[in-house]
């Protein structure tokens, strides 16, 4: 299970349609266009990594700066944002 963090601040959780990985094509659907990542690390070694998943044009298309998203990747993110672990993104 990954999550959706819309702009406004709604969070919804999301599955790939293969029960597995998300495509391509899904992630460019939720995202609404074509995607960039980042991986992100906790703080604690023992901690899960998981992956932020964003527009790479979301600032050129003028997006709404999602604020939840940014403060859980560390840094300023527009548009949709999915994150999700290591075992749904390859």
């Amino acid at each position: 299970m990954a999550i959706l963090i819309h702009e406004n601040g709604i969070v919804e959780k999301v599955t790939p349609k293969s029960g597995k990985d998300f495509t391509v094509e899904e992630l460019q659907s939720l995202v609404k266009g074509n995607f960039e990542v980042g991986k992100r690390f906790q703080k604690d070694e023992n901690s899960e990594e998981f992956f932020v998943i964003c527009n790479e044009d979301g600032l050129a298309l003028a997006m709404p700066y999602n604020a939840l998203g940014s403060e859980m990747a560390l840094k300023v993110l527009v548009g949709p944002v999915v994150i999700c672990n290591g075992v749904e993104f390859h």
